[in-house]
């Protein structure tokens, strides 16, 4: 592939044995360039000013700094690549889903699913466009992301129609171009917002709203 066509990607993460690894993988995908690989939050603001990737794999927790705080610096600067956060810290996920990541995958890094995460940002970058849930005030409360959970999973279906068809974890993955992971914690924290008990509930609570 030409140079000139590939993303450009950086990783940042203290865990030395789980960055060279996921550099080793990163050379493996040809659509993939590293131009640069930190341990250090400091040195890794400084690359990321100059090269202005458009992928950046960050572990969530580096050298005791929540890595929020990073992705916030990086956007205050006008920077704003897709986040693949890769990490031991399960219990973070609905906090960086909420800071708008791409994607939240968990170590050890398993080869398939990094590669279905390139896949669906390539898919994005292309320009793909999603439709969104109605606007109504009642579901304000909720992201655009988990407006569109919404949506997949009920919008335009009658109640018998849901039973049947309703969608699944993997189904609205592979339409929204993000992890299973990633929409069982949406679903998660849309119930937990909306105060609902399951997505039978969700589906009479839009129906009714």
């Amino acid at each position: 592939m030409n140079k000139q066509n590939k993303a450009i990607c950086y990783i940042l993460d203290d865990d030395l044995v789980e960055s060279k690894w996921l550099e080793k993988i990163i050379k493996t995908i040809d659509i993939l360039e590293i131009r640069g690989r930190a341990s250090d939050p400091k040195k890794a603001m400084e690359d990321i000013l100059n090269e202005e990737p458009e992928i950046i794999f960050m572990d969530i927790i580096i050298q005791g700094k929540v890595g929020f705080e990073i992705i916030s610096e990086i956007r205050q600067n006008l920077i704003n690549p897709e986040f693949i956060i890769v990490t031991n810290h399960k219990e973070l996920a609905i906090r960086a889903i909420k800071t708008s990541v791409f994607d939240y995958l968990l170590k050890p890094i398993d080869v398939i699913e990094l590669k279905e995460t390139i896949n669906r940002f390539l898919i994005k970058k292309s320009n793909k466009k999603i439709p969104y849930i109605k606007d109504t005030l009642i579901w304000n409360t909720l992201s655009e992301r988990e407006n569109e959970i919404v949506q997949y999973l009920i919008e335009g279906k009658t109640s018998e129609q849901y039973l049947i068809e309703g969608k699944t974890s993997e189904d609205i993955a592979a339409i929204l171009f993000i992890s299973k992971h990633t929409v069982d914690t949406h679903r998660r924290n849309i119930l937990k917002k909306l105060k609902l008990k399951s997505t039978i509930d969700l589906f009479r609570h839009y129906n009714n709203s």
